[in-house]
């Protein structure tokens, strides 16, 4: 084979190459997110975020540390599970980082958490 037509065939191979991981890289099947589908207690949060849990129940900060690390909870009004997850910090349920994923009749998803893939409630992304 021509020492020129060998070479064109490896820049065409790393080129295609590089779109596949690109790709997969766009489509979030390599991101840098990680998905956890369901309820988490506290502790697992502080672990997925290195946010400190308080020890004098100072919830208020720990929820905006998830925010400020890059965790996301995805929910729905309706979902038990949900309102569950937002107990666990009480009054400081207001400063985690939730989003609403249904529509004001409780039968549609938003277009932000299909976009997203968001199929179970509570979910949580992390980054």
């Amino acid at each position: 084979m021509d020492l020129k037509l060998k070479n064109l065939l490896i820049v065409i191979c790393v080129a295609l190459a590089g779109m596949i991981v690109l790709f997969y890289f766009l489509s979030g099947s390599l991101s840098s997110s990680k998905i956890v589908e369901g309820s988490l207690s506290l502790k697992e949060l502080a672990t997925k975020t290195d946010c400190l849990l308080p020890t004098d129940g100072a919830l208020g900060d720990f929820a905006k540390c998830l925010g400020q690390k890059g965790a996301v909870f995805y929910g729905a009004f309706w979902c038990p599970h949900c309102q569950d997850q937002k107990k666990l910090f009480g009054d400081f349920a207001k400063d985690l980082p939730y989003v609403e994923c249904s529509d004001a009749s409780g039968k549609e998803q938003l277009k932000l958490c299909a976009d997203q893939n968001i199929k179970v409630y509570p979910t949580w992304k992390f980054k």
